[in-house]
C-alpha cells in the first residue's frame, strides 16, 4: 500500500479516556498501562500480541494500534458498549516530516562522542536554526528573553515523546532529550523527506555539535537579530550593527551575556555562511 492513499487512520477508545488523550496523546499498550485508563482490548487477543514483535522493529505494545477502516471486527465485538466507546479518526500527517528531520539532527549530535547534553533550550534553539534553514517545521519564533523563542515547541517535544521519538531523562537540573526507540521506524517511514533537507540537517547538526547551553542562546539570538535587521534595512547590516541590536535585545539579561563571546559569534557566523552581513573593523573582537 503507499501511504500517499491513506486519508485517515481510526482509533477505537472509551469516551471517558478522551481527557488523558488530550493531554497525553494517543499512547502504545506499554505507555498506557502506567496511567489509569479504561480499556476496550480483548484480553485473549492482547496476549497473543505481547509476544509478537514487528519485523526490523519492536515489540507490537510499543506500538498504537490504528486501523484502515473503523468499521472493523473490534467495533463489532464491542457493538453492546456503543453508547460509551468512539472512533477518533487521525490525519496520516499528525507527525510531520519536518519534525522527523529535527531528531535526525539530535540523532546525529548524540552519535559523536564528545558533545554537550541537549536539553529543551538547545532542542529549541536547534528547532529555530533548522526551521529558518529551510526545514519547514511549521514553528513561529518571536524575541524572548533568552533569545528566539516558540511556545510551540513544549507541545512538540511532548508529542515527539509520547511517540517515543525522542525519550527525557533528568539529568542534574535539566532534561537530557535523546533519541527514542521508534525514531527508527518514523525515519524509514519519511526517507524521502528527509534526504530532501539533508544539507539543512547537516548543516545545523554541524553548528550545533559541542555547543552548550548559553553558546546556543547567543547563537540563534544573533542570527534572529540578524535576520530582522535586514528586514528592516535596505542596506546589508553589518557585523556591529547586529552587535549592538543583541546587546539592546540583552540589557536586562541576568547574568549579563558576554559581549566578547557576542562579537565572536557573529565573525564566525559571518565567515559559515550563516549570517549576511558586512564586515566592521570597529567589531569589539578580542585578540589571543
Amino acid at each position: 500500500m503507499d501511504p500517499k492513499d491513506v486519508k485517515d487512520l481510526n482509533y477505537i477508545t472509551p469516551i471517558e479516556n478522551l481527557p488523558s488523550i488530550f493531554k497525553r496523546g494517543i499512547l502504545s499498550h506499554k505507555l498506557a498501562k502506567k496511567i489509569p485508563h479504561r480499556s476496550v482490548a480483548m484480553e485473549e487477543i492482547q496476549d497473543r500480541r505481547k509476544i509478537k514483535v514487528v519485523p526490523r522493529g519492536r515489540p507490537l505494545h510499543e506500538y498504537v494500534n490504528l486501523y484502515f477502516d473503523a468499521r472493523n471486527p473490534m467495533l463489532y465485538k464491542r457493538r453492546d458498549q456503543h453508547l460509551a466507546i468512539c472512533v477518533l479518526k487521525i490525519d496520516p500527517k499528525v507527525m510531520k516530516p519536518a519534525w522527523v528531520a529535527l531528531v535526525e539532527i539530535l540523532k546525529r549530535i548524540q552519535d559523536e562522542k564528545y558533545h554537550w547534553p541537549v536539553g529543551r533550550t538547545i532542542f529549541q534553539k536547534i528547532a529555530f536554526v533548522a526551521t529558518e534553514d529551510g526545514i519547514p517545521t511549521g514553528l513561529r519564533f518571536r524575541r524572548s528573553s533568552y533569545g528566539p523563542f516558540s511556545s510551540e515547541v513544549k507541545p512538540l517535544i511532548a508529542k515527539l515523546s509520547n511517540h517515543q521519538l525522542i525519550q527525557e531523562n533528568e539529568l542534574g537540573k535539566m532534561f537530557e532529550i535523546t533519541v527514542g526507540p521508534t525514531y527508527q521506524d518514523a525515519k524509514q517511514a519519511y526517507a524521502d523527506q528527509i534526504e530532501q533537507w539533508e544539507p539543512a540537517i547537516e548543516k545545523t547538526t554541524d553548528l550545533f555539535l559541542r555547543t552548550n547551553t548559553n553558546q546556543a542562546e547567543i547563537i540563534a539570538t544573533v542570527l534572529f537579530a540578524g535576520k530582522e535587521l535586514k528586514k528592516s534595512t535596505e542596506n546589508k547590516p553589518t557585523e556591529c550593527d547586529v552587535y549592538e541590536s543583541v546587546l539592546r535585545w540583552k540589557q536586562k539579561r541576568r547574568p549579563a551575556i558576554e559581549e566578547d563571546e557576542v562579537a565572536s559569534t557573529i565573525r564566525n557566523l559571518a565567515a559559515l555562511k550563516w549570517l549576511d552581513v558586512e564586515p566592521s573593523t570597529s567589531l569589539p573582537i578580542q585578540e589571543e
